[in-house]
């Protein structure tokens, strides 16, 4: 079975996990159930990984490590039930795409490794609860709709540059938020929110709905 595609500036072929020679900087996954333990080892020029509708099931415990060059993630529509801690470590990607999955299961430290991340996709899940993020100060988008969350906490002790929160299409029934920059957005459409607390931080543009 062809695992993944990967490309370098010249062309593309097929490979398996961890095979994939100097200079590759795009690998594409095909199909699989698992992205394995260093599934990109010695993938120093890596700067793109697309596994879009791949039957992805499990991201093994150091999937992506040291990846100093990576910038995009992307693993929706995929079948992905948890993230551990420890899938990513030291890895520069910007942008993580996990939306359309099946994810209930996020460990609190799930992110950590990704150093630079700037925008970060979990819609489309189920996630119950939402309390990870500590060493992520450079997240500026968070996109939570379409989930199962009942209440949120965020502030700007850990989330310093958060800008766009969007929350909607959940089943908040509170939601608490303290922030010294203002927002630019806030989603909480299509909630059912009887609590709202917040302080010390203006939203540009809020969107709330009681339905």
């Amino acid at each position: 079975m062809v695992l993944s595609k990967w490309c370098t500036e010249d062309n593309c072929c097929d490979s398996i996990y961890g095979e994939y020679p100097p200079g590759t900087k795009c690998v594409k996954i095909e199909e699989t159930n698992i992205i394995p333990s260093s599934a990109f080892v010695n993938s120093t020029e890596l700067i793109y990984v697309y596994g879009v509708n791949s039957k992805i099931e499990i991201l093994g415990v150091r999937s992506f490590v040291n990846l100093g060059k990576l910038i995009n993630i992307h693993l929706p529509f995929n079948m992905i039930r948890e993230i551990h801690g420890e899938v990513f470590v030291n890895v520069s990607a910007t942008l993580l795409d996990l939306s359309w999955n099946k994810i209930y299961c996020l460990n609190q430290h799930a992110f950590d490794g990704l150093y630079n991340l700037k925008y970060l996709n979990l819609s489309r899940n189920v996630i119950t609860t939402f309390q990870l993020l500590p060493n992520n100060p450079f997240l500026e988008e968070l996109i939570l709709s379409y989930n199962m969350l009942t209440t949120v906490a965020l502030s700007s002790y850990r989330y310093p540059n958060l800008t766009n929160i969007d929350l909607s299409f959940n089943k908040l029934t509170g939601i608490a938020l303290s922030f010294v920059e203002p927002i630019r957005k806030l989603d909480l459409t299509y909630n059912s929110l009887n609590s709202f607390s917040v302080s010390d931080f203006a939203v540009e543009e809020l969107k709330n709905s009681f339905k």
